[in-house]
């Protein structure tokens, strides 16, 4: 029969908690660089437009 080892168990909560932070943070910055990305973007084209004009 095994017996209970609580500093497994705290071990396995704190490897699955560590694990989720770390892909929500990866989550948080893939949208960022996509939202910049969407700014850049933006900017070339203004900048461009005003060239264009210039």
């Amino acid at each position: 029969m095994a017996t209970f080892r609580p500093s497994l168990m705290a071990h396995y909560l704190v490897s699955f908690r560590l694990r989720d932070i770390h892909s929500r943070q990866q989550l948080w910055d893939t949208e960022a660089e996509e939202e910049a990305g969407g700014d850049a973007e933006a900017i070339k084209r203004c900048e461009e437009t005003i060239l264009k004009k210039g």
